[in-house]
């Protein structure tokens, strides 16, 4: 470490004990990764930051990682602990303890002679640390930083799950000094810190915590791993290499053999990224519906059997059901796993001319509902009257949508009819399946089909996919500025459409200063995490 540090922010020292605090916004950082002190060097300005005597800026961490950069004020920031499991009775409680003076709980809390081996679970007596009661008989297990989740010491108690020995815990930590509740998201928000996590490995723990489904489960693992991260590293590294060849040009323009050259392989380069992310972005928004919900609307004329089909797939009474048409006047939605995919079914107003207001109302929404706010559709038919109603909703069908001959229980034994609609009602949408809800006939060939579609549609796709309306519209950006790059003829003025493109594609990782989104992205977490 050298004895001086030129940042291009302001940086306000303060004496000992206090130590040297950055400010930047709202957000005094006590920890920094070595991204964020790469983006503090970016002003017009330089501020010569010296050390002297007593009084430094920066010092690097014991961290084996070298992106990992401690602040010397480290070993006067809290420590903060919080129950890291579901709140409630439970067997075990896990009580997450990280910071500098995390393993002062092995001897103060554990009542250990010595510390035991990292990774290593022991059992200990827990005692209050002033009073010395016991508390509870539990296995304890310290992680020393910088090879922890935070970067930081972490000690873990997994306790009994009593709400009184939880409190007990908590209260006895509290009295240790330095030591404090941590924030919501806080040891999510000191990994990223520290550079153990970029903000889309961070957002993908936060839907692996959320996710109800298989498949959210496996996107939401593959975001947390790195997966998507690293694509747009990837993409980021280069633009980067892409402004150094603008550089140079830039440098060396006299040389117009060398200019040439530079100027082609670069234009090349980046209108086959811009292609890349192009793809990327025209989707069809897959990942972000799986990662929120299949927005599926049930829909057709009044009294065909949709409220009855909701509750059979909702496997419960959310709907109800009557034999007085117009019954179902808002839309009435439940989330279900349907082949590990989150569907989130919407039961309308069935569609007629009404001379209530407010039935009217119920059918106007769900014609907007049907007109662009669904993923999929769920047409359900009366099968005593086919023709007049698939005739009625041919303007709402199409090919993804699915018809639900209902009610063939009260067809003749045998009947030739319904493979004659069946046929019929194929000509307007190949996904037909004949069905009578109150018997639960034909139900199984129907879910399958449900599964099939959303499989197909929403299944594991080539590529990491795009989860996060924020990924979207920084990369939407990025798109802009790469275009009027391609379309500059002015060197200067390229490189810096490619320097504004990089921010963009380092905003969704934090590569760059993204202080303005960690409330948003850490805001969600629960406590413990």
């Amino acid at each position: 470490m050298t004895e001086s540090w030129r940042v291009w922010r302001p940086c306000i020292l303060l004496p000992r004990p206090v130590q040297a605090t950055i400010l930047s916004n709202n957000l005094t950082h006590f920890y920094c990764s070595s991204m964020t002190i790469t983006n503090l060097i970016r002003s017009a300005l330089q501020h010569e930051i010296k050390s002297t005597g007593k009084l430094q800026c920066l010092k690097l961490s014991r961290a084996i990682d070298a992106r990992s950069l401690y602040h010397v004020g480290h070993q006067h920031a809290d420590t903060i602990f919080a129950v890291a499991t579901a709140q409630g009775k439970a067997g075990v409680a896990v009580i997450r303890i990280s910071g500098p003076d995390a393993q002062q709980v092995l001897t103060a809390i554990a009542s250990r002679p010595s510390p035991p081996s990292p990774r290593q679970m022991v059992v200990a007596t827990l005692r209050d640390p002033k009073t010395r009661e016991p508390l509870d008989r539990a296995m304890v297990v310290s992680f020393p930083g910088p090879r922890s989740f935070t970067g930081e010491d972490i000690v873990e108690l997994h306790a009994h799950g009593g709400p009184a020995v939880v409190k007990s815990i908590l209260g006895a930590l509290a009295k240790l000094r330095g030591f404090r509740m941590a924030e919501r998201g806080e040891f999510v928000q000191r990994s990223f810190l520290n550079g153990k996590l970029n903000l889309t490995e961070v957002e993908g723990i936060k839907d692996l915590v959320n996710a109800e489904t298989d498949a959210q489960r496996r996107q939401a693992l593959r975001q947390s791993e790195g997966e998507l991260g690293n694509l747009y590293e990837e993409w980021r590294t280069i633009i980067v290499l892409s402004m150094g060849h603008m550089e140079a040009m830039i440098d060396f323009g006299e040389d117009e053999q060398f200019e040439d050259g530079v100027w082609e392989s670069t234009q090349f380069r980046i209108q086959q990224l811009r292609t890349a992310i192009n793809t990327h972005l025209d989707d069809g928004r897959r990942g972000e519906i799986l990662r929120s919900g299949i927005r599926t609307t049930i829909f057709g004329p009044v009294n065909s059997g949709k409220s009855s089909l909701l509750n059979y797939l909702a496997r419960r009474r959310v709907a109800i059901v009557s034999d007085i048409p117009g019954t179902t006047r808002d839309v009435v939605e439940s989330l279900v796993d349907i082949g590990g995919y989150p569907v989130l079914l919407g039961d309308t107003a069935g569609l007629r001319t009404a001379d209530d207001p407010v039935e009217r109302i119920g059918i106007e929404i769900a014609h907007e509902r049907l007109k662009g706010e669904t993923d999929l559709k769920i047409a359900v038919v009366d099968v005593t009257r086919p023709r007049s109603q698939l005739r009625a909703l041919k303007p709402w069908l199409d090919q993804a949508t699915v018809v639900v001959l209902n009610k063939v229980d009260m067809l003749e034994l045998g009947s030739e009819m319904l493979d004659e609609w069946v046929r019929d009602a194929k000509q307007l949408t190949p996904h037909v399946v004949a069905v009578s809800v109150k018997n639960q006939q034909g139900l199984d060939q129907f879910i399958r089909m449900l599964e099939k579609l959303l499989a197909d549609h929403y299944g594991r796709q080539d590529g990491p996919a795009l989860t996060n309306e924020r990924h979207r519209s920084h990369l939407v950006r990025c798109v802009d500025h790469l275009g009027r790059f391609l379309a500059e003829e002015d060197v200067v003025l390229a490189a810096e459409e490619l320097r504004r493109a990089a921010q963009c594609v380092g905003a969704i990782t934090g590569a760059v200063d993204v202080e303005e989104v960690l409330d948003v992205v850490f805001r969600d977490f629960c406590i413990g995490k």
